[in-house]
């Protein structure tokens, strides 16, 4: 385990090598749901651009490319947050999805599609940000 700094200086662990990545990205805690980018990502934890970021100890639901995760924010600054999962990803899908990034606008089709039948089956709804 290395010790490393966020943005703010605040020293925080990393467990595992990151990927860079900017994929579109769902983040809901008790405040609610919010879309955000997902910067980078390691087996063990992700950065967020997301805005407002939620505060340092929050615990939320992070869903990207199909896949799930629970987390607890572990620092917050700017547009920015630092998330270690409660469960480590295998790393053939951190791998894949570093695969992923290089095609996002396919990716954002998908999104949509799955977006909007999940609203018409009645498990979310569309949220338009503008």
């Amino acid at each position: 385990m290395t010790l490393a700094a966020n943005h703010a200086g605040i020293p925080h662990r990393r467990n595992a090598a990151r990927v860079r990545l900017r994929i579109p990205a769902d983040f809901l805690t008790l405040d609610g749901h919010r879309k955000c980018w997902l910067e980078d990502l390691s087996s063990s934890g992700a950065r967020l651009r997301i805005e407002p970021p939620p505060a340092k100890g929050a615990s939320g639901f992070l869903n990207f490319c199909g896949t799930e995760t629970f987390g607890t924010v572990v620092w917050a600054w700017e547009k920015t947050c630092g998330m270690a999962f409660d469960e480590e990803l295998p790393h053939d899908t951190v791998v894949a999805l570093r695969r992923m990034a290089d095609d996002i606008p396919d990716f954002e089709r998908l999104r949509h599609t799955q977006a909007i039948r999940d609203w018409v089956e009645g498990r979310g709804r569309i949220i338009v940000s503008g």
